[in-house]
């Protein structure tokens, strides 16, 4: 009969023992599970700044390239005009030596 209770206390002992590394285990897989979650929140919420910022990089490289666009045209024109005055500018000169030629030669020639 001693030899019954002894195994089945031998028994329980280990059982108990194995409850109670299944409850250290269970306990720190929560305590992981739990670190795991509040590292993925800060990871989300990092993600969620970074997109924000990102989002506003964008927003300033559409609006820097409508500024460009907006410059080359302003650029064009003024080159446009720049080289009106310039054929402006040679179409005088060329009137005026005519005008200055043909006032010598009704001046001294004849």
């Amino acid at each position: 009969y001693q030899r019954r209770v002894h195994g089945e206390r031998t028994r329980l002992l280990r059982a108990s023992e194995r409850q109670e590394r299944q409850t250290t285990s269970l306990s720190n897989s929560k305590r992981l599970a739990s670190e795991s979650e509040q590292i993925g929140l800060e990871v989300l919420d990092t993600l969620g700044r970074q997109r924000e910022t990102i989002e506003r990089s964008t927003d300033t490289v559409r609006e820097t390239g409508a500024e460009i666009t907006r410059s080359h045209r302003a650029l064009t024109l003024i080159n446009r005009r720049m080289i009106t005055n310039k054929i402006l500018v040679v179409a005088i000169v060329l009137i005026l030596l005519v005008a200055i030629g043909v006032i010598v030669y009704f001046r001294w020639i004849k």
